[in-house]
């Protein structure tokens, strides 16, 4: 993938665009370790979750987000949104029968768990649960379910400073206030695509 932002432009701006509670933010969300062993999900849960995580958010060239570790730690400490489908028990609840579901399935109908089925398998078995039409599936509502886990791992993914850095993404350098916000306007500490 070539990069359509110099790398480390926004990085760069941390300790002179951002209020001191964004750059805190930043600095804990850089700092956080790649998760080994998982609080929240089983070790096996969690080795299907890194793997779905791999298939719908693929990292970019050199960032590791961890996005599994991500939603781990956020479920163990409680942390929410603020909403969830009706259909669908709480978030951790939901997300720990989704991927049991799904990895039995994928026992099912390719002979092994769904973090050792080959990249076009997964891809299958991800298309049938996003459809909803995947047989004899035995967790939540496929669909919301789907849904509900593509949302927190592109808000994960998307909320990483690294990634944001990588976008281009300047809207957390906000110390110095955005004066222009008209289409097309850039403030001179906005990286300029290359």
């Amino acid at each position: 993938m070539t990069p359509h932002y110099p790398r480390g432009a926004v990085l760069a701006l941390l300790d002179t665009a951002f209020t001191p509670p964004t750059r805190a933010a930043w600095i804990a969300r850089l700092a956080q370790p790649c998760v080994a062993t998982p609080a929240y999900f089983t070790p096996a849960t969690f080795a299907t979750l890194r793997a779905v995580a791999a298939r719908l958010v693929p990292a970019p060239d050199g960032i590791d987000t961890d996005l599994a570790g991500a939603l781990d730690r956020r479920l163990t400490s409680g942390e929410g949104r603020g909403w969830r489908y009706d259909v669908l028990p709480a978030d951790g609840g939901a997300h720990a029968a989704g991927l049991a579901a799904l990895d039995a399935i994928a026992r099912a109908t390719v002979g092994t768990g769904f973090a050792h089925a080959t990249p076009d398998q997964q891809d299958v078995l991800l298309d049938t649960v996003q459809r909803g039409t995947t047989p004899a599936w035995s967790g939540p509502d496929q669909r919301r379910w789907f849904e509900l886990l593509l949302v927190d791992l592109t808000e994960l993914h998307v909320g990483h400073p690294a990634v944001q850095d990588a976008m281009g993404i300047a809207a957390s350098a906000d110390a110095p206030g955005w004066a222009r916000i008209g289409l097309g306007e850039r403030e001179p500490r906005e990286p300029a695509p290359l």
